[in-house]
């Protein structure tokens, strides 16, 4: 089943991992901006020792100096509180937010866009199969005429050219069938690569034979348009990102503005110091006292050689980018329906074709064969006919994995292709 290639796509492919990630990063780059709303606590602890020796007077110290031993700890606790900035940081907080939102859609376009590289190499190895099995036809029928001109020479109602000419067709086809192996070996890999798996796995692929084709599209191009751009999670995202652009813009204008802070730390001094060098040792003096400070601070940046007013400058420029960003993935959008449609309606058209051609063939060349076998035709004609066969077998098998790819794409373009169930209700009333 296709649905399952997907599933098995979806958890091999390293590229959803990727996005995956990367949705997550941005996700957790939320909670960084909002921490900056809450209160900041921070303890450290300084401690240390120190031998101070200063030379003094001889009628004051016999040794002529004075030797200073100090130990101290510094434990400290210090509180930072935002009171205001002018939004400057619930501007980072919705900068942060919407592009988190944008990765998730990015992380949705991620898997849909792998949806349709499954479903095409899927639909292209089917293809592929039906060529190399309408090539095993041919050669069937080739051998099937070798056999009647050589049945026919030998009762003496064909000449040799021919059983030659029939014996050369049927290795021709056997040659043909090689290269369509080949190509089905090809293709074959190309999915094995879409789902994240090395060429030598084993997998069995279930055929599409059976998949309906739709008679006809609904909706016209203009509605199809204006649907996706409210489903495609590549238009969302630059949606977000446009919301993003903006919340930089906002972020740095704000932060050319007055910050208010809250500040305040409780200190300890823990120490002991002992003097040497007098007359008279004196005790170790030690002591053990707090100390704190608590304080309101406004900080205002007046001049930073231009740093601020060029930071601003460059978020109005992506701010601007982003918005031609969007005009442009818009207009890339609405040229995507509207081919999608036109390129499916048109292979639906051409299966229809393709299906009325491969039974006019089949009919044409079973007469044709039939007549040569029973020597009332000739073998140019039975020949003609077994290239027609061929040539319309392998163009009907080629043009309903097409429609099923642009059926694929039409979803894909609107926004639609969430999961590869609705790839498989189409049909075709000709199979």
């Amino acid at each position: 089943m296709l649905s399952e290639l997907i599933d098995i796509a979806e958890r091999r492919n390293p590229q959803t991992h990727l996005s995956w990630e990367q949705a997550r990063q941005n996700a957790l780059a939320v909670g960084v901006s909002e921490s900056a709303l809450a209160p900041q606590i921070t303890a450290t602890l300084l401690a240390g020792g120190r031998r101070t020796v200063t030379s003094m007077p001889n009628f004051l110290t016999p040794k002529g100096y004075m030797a200073a031993n100090a130990a101290a700890a510094f434990p400290e606790i210090q509180l930072s509180y935002l009171l205001f900035d002018f939004g400057h940081t619930r501007a980072t907080i919705d900068n942060a937010k919407a592009l988190s939102i944008a990765s998730n859609f990015d992380f949705t376009q991620t898997h849909q866009k792998l949806f349709m590289d499954v479903i095409n190499a899927y639909y292209n190895h089917e293809a592929s199969v039906a060529d190399y099995e309408a090539a095993e036809e041919s050669v069937r029928n080739t051998r099937l005429l070798q056999v009647s001109a050589e049945s026919r020479y030998a009762h003496g109602e064909a000449t040799v050219v021919d059983v030659t000419l029939a014996r050369s067709n049927a290795t021709t086809a056997v040659f043909q069938q090689d290269q369509k192996r080949s190509a089905e070996h090809s293709s074959r890999y190309a999915l094995l690569q879409a789902m994240g798996l090395p060429p030598d796995t084993n997998l069995s692929v279930a055929s599409s034979r059976d998949t309906h084709l739709p008679q006809q599209i609904p909706g016209d191009v203009s509605r199809l348009m204006r649907a996706s751009l409210e489903r495609r999670p590549d238009i969302l995202s630059d949606l977000y990102k446009m919301d993003a652009a903006t919340a930089a813009t906002r972020a740095a204008q704000r932060a050319m503005l007055p910050k208010l802070e809250f500040n305040a730390n409780v200190q300890a001094y823990i120490g002991e110091q002992k003097v040497y060098g007098y007359t008279q040792t004196a005790p170790a003096s030690r002591v053990a006292q707090p100390n704190g400070t608590v304080a309101v601070q406004l900080s205002w940046p007046l001049f930073q050689g231009g740093l601020m007013r060029n930071q601003l400058r460059q978020a109005q420029s992506r701010e601007r980018a982003q918005r031609a960003n969007l005009d442009k993935d818009v207009l890339a959008a609405e040229q995507q329906v509207a081919n999608a449609r036109d390129a499916l309606e048109t292979s639906l058209s051409s299966v229809h074709s393709a299906a009325i051609a491969r039974d006019a063939a089949q009919n044409a060349f079973k007469a044709a064969a039939t007549s040569y076998a029973a020597g009332v035709g000739n073998l140019t004609d039975a020949t003609q006919a077994q290239t027609q066969l061929a040539q319309a077998t392998s163009a009907y098998a080629v043009s309903h994995a097409r429609a099923l790819m642009n059926a694929a794409a039409l979803a894909f373009a609107t926004g639609e292709l969430t999961s590869a169930a609705g790839m498989e209700v189409f049909g075709d009333d000709n199979n």
